[in-house]
C-alpha cells in the first residue's frame, strides 16, 4: 500500500514511500495464479493482466517449484 510520510526537516512536506518493486509484481503474480486456481480461463487473465500465455505458465511452473 502508499503510504505517506513526512520528512524530518519539514514536517508540513510529505514523501510518498512505495513498496519494493519485487513485492508488487510478486503480489500480481499471485494475484494472476489465484485467479486461475478459482476457475478463471488463462486467455483471459493474460488479456486482463497483458502478459503471453507462456508468462503466465512461466510464473505457474515457478510457483509450483518454490511450494
Amino acid at each position: 500500500p502508499l503510504q505517506y510520510r513526512t520528512t524530518p526537516r519539514d514536517r508540513r512536506r510529505f514523501e510518498l514511500t512505495l513498496p519494493p518493486q519485487t513485492a508488487v509484481i510478486e503480489s500480481l503474480i499471485i494475484y494472476a495464479l489465484k485467479q486461475g486456481e478459482g476457475g478463471e480461463k488463462a486467455v483471459e487473465i493474460c488479456r486482463k493482466m497483458g502478459v503471453s500465455e507462456a508468462t503466465y505458465y512461466n510464473w505457474k511452473r515457478s510457483m509450483e517449484v518454490r511450494e
